[in-house]
């Protein structure tokens, strides 16, 4: 039997989209939604997070079977994890800014006070503050000129523009009402609260018994939860988001392979070489030569 909630890989619909761990894309709503009949059914993204930047027209975002109306101007701010769908009117204009949520992530890791924020879907209204959304939607445009190019450092700066957004997103949700959509689904509380604690941990440190006592269920429990869906075990996840700690730590960071290893929770260097080979098809140590390769061609 399958599992009971549509698990979308591409922006609406799409499932033969393979999402790079730092992709950023810009969409015109209507264009696309207008194939659907300008009705998307409820669904979640497991690693996408999106920005709506409605500039007019008006529709209704369900929820978990609730409905809730908005019009522009407004942003829709969705988290992944979220049960989401969309009716949309037909003079909708608008653009979804899609991001890989590791992406996102990375971008809130240097904003630790604002991160809390971005755990529920938020809708944001602007028409007492059509000068502040003219002021997002400029940010957006510059998303544009980063996104038609290939320029030097090109990714260094569409993370510079998103902590920016952010940065302007809380400072309005702060300063000015914002309606949070409320989120009672039981499973999918449960899926988000652990897979919030596996970014916390990010290494090998924990179990799954341990992730399910710090929620207060099973393990057997934590992994329905997972493969309900996602259609994924609790370690598969785990394991997931270690891989991505650690090709990131092996990028960024001038620690020895065994520094990473024991940073990550590995008792012994031999066992994180076997995890990332296995996961790689490579060792940490080649897959750190071929990036530097990578960058010195570049150069």
């Amino acid at each position: 039997m399958g599992y009971p909630y549509r698990n979308y890989q591409g922006v609406f619909g799409e499932q033969d989209i393979s999402w790079p761990e730092q992709m950023v894309h810009l969409e015109n709503i209507k264009l696309t939604i207008s194939k659907f009949n300008y009705e998307i059914p409820e669904h979640l993204h497991t690693d996408l997070t999106q920005l709506f930047f409605i500039e007019n027209g008006s529709g209704k975002l369900i929820s978990d079977g609730q409905s809730f109306s908005f019009a522009g101007p407004c942003i829709l701010f969705v988290p992944n994890g979220i049960l989401h769908g969309f009716q949309f009117s037909k003079d909708i204009k608008g653009e979804v800014l899609t991001l890989a949520t590791s992406l996102f992530d990375d971008c809130l890791k240097g904003l630790p006070d604002i991160s809390h924020y971005y755990q529920d879907m938020r809708y944001l209204p602007f028409h007492e503050e059509l000068a502040s959304f003219d002021e997002l939607m400029s940010t957006r445009l510059r998303f544009h000129a980063e996104l038609k190019v290939k320029r030097i450092a090109r990714q260094k700066i569409i993370q510079l523009l998103l902590q920016i957004l952010i940065v302007r997103l809380y400072r309005l949700i702060v300063e000015h009402v914002t309606l949070e959509f409320p989120n009672d689904n039981r499973t999918l509380s449960y899926y988000n609260r652990f897979l919030r604690l596996v970014k916390q941990q990010h290494n090998n440190a924990w179990t799954v018994a341990d992730y399910a006592k710090e929620l207060h269920i099973s393990s057997g429990h934590l992994n329905r939860v997972c493969r309900n869906l996602v259609n994924k075990s609790a370690l598969q996840l785990i394991h997931e988001q270690l891989k991505r700690e650690s090709k990131k730590m092996l990028l960024t960071s001038d620690k020895s392979i065994s520094e990473i290893a024991y940073k990550l929770g590995f008792s012994d260097p031999s066992h994180f070489s076997k995890f990332f080979k296995k996961h790689e098809e490579q060792t940490p140590l080649q897959y750190r030569r071929k990036a530097i390769d990578r960058r010195d061609i570049l150069r």
